[in-house]
């Protein structure tokens, strides 16, 4: 698989929308007293599950303690009771994301070029300059 982009906007938003999706699950369940830690303990290992497969889909490796820091802190951070109500999943996923696309990867990925311009709107410009 080629280093350039293995992550698009779309994939990046996406995994963003989940992350807060299950974090607000997570607020939420929280306050249920007993119970409600332990589905959070049960959501946590299978939000863990679930980004940890969906990154190796898109061919991120974890093959060091740089690159796979975020998501176990992510997950402990989400194991304690009362901090698990902080969006711990939506951190990890955001620092994944960060620490395993290259810099100009990541830039394209989220549509910004230098000086601030959008991929689009210079691509628009070259073609009415053209």
């Amino acid at each position: 698989m080629p280093d350039e982009n293995r992550l698009t906007k779309a994939t990046i938003a996406l995994m963003i929308s989940t992350a807060l999706f299950f974090d607000a699950i997570q607020f939420f369940v929280s306050f249920i007293p007993f119970l409600g830690e332990v589905i959070s303990v049960c959501l946590s290992v299978c939000v863990f599950l679930t980004f940890f497969l969906w990154f190796k889909f898109k061919g991120i490796k974890f093959n060091n303690l740089k690159k796979s820091s975020s998501m176990i802190i992510g997950f402990l951070i989400e194991l304690i009771p009362i901090i698990d109500m902080l969006p711990g999943w939506t951190a990890a996923v955001v620092l994944t994301i960060i620490t395993n696309q290259p810099p100009k990867a990541l830039r394209q990925a989220m549509g910004i070029m230098k000086g601030g311009a959008t991929e689009s709107a210079e691509v628009d410009t070259v073609r009415e300059g053209t």
